[in-house]
């Protein structure tokens, strides 16, 4: 006979199998509901994450490193679309993370001059 937690773990198994096989029928059948549904959807989407901070920090996390170049080029744009906002919102960022600023042109200085006195013994 087998346990609560048996059973549990059993099903948690076919189930990974069921969607592991059928992964693609049943992302299209979600983005299909997605789009047939789109108020359900955000609401349905803000409780899961609301019920699932860590997933959906992991989640953007993972997003956000497959798509850095995407998203560098998508910035890099906007700023360029619109400099007055984009000073205004580095301006911004800067008073509110002094520490982190500190630390940047920290670096920025250190490696600078690591550079220069690395040029300066090439050319002695």
């Amino acid at each position: 006979m087998q346990t609560e937690e048996e059973k549990k773990a059993r099903k948690k198994a076919a189930a990974a199998k069921y969607y592991a096989a059928n992964a693609e029928r049943l992302k299209a059948a979600a983005e299909k509901w997605h789009a047939d549904n789109p108020e359900k959807a955000r609401a349905a989407t803000a409780k899961w994450r609301a019920a699932n901070p860590e997933k959906k920090k992991a989640m953007n996390a993972k997003w956000r490193a497959a798509n850095a170049e995407k998203i560098k080029v998508t910035n890099a744009k906007w700023r360029s679309a619109n400099p007055e906002k984009a000073k205004a919102r580095n301006a911004k960022w800067r008073a509110a993370n002094l520490e982190k600023v500190r630390i940047i042109n920290e670096r920025y200085y250190l490696a600078k001059k690591a550079k220069l006195a690395t040029e300066n013994k090439g050319g002695e």
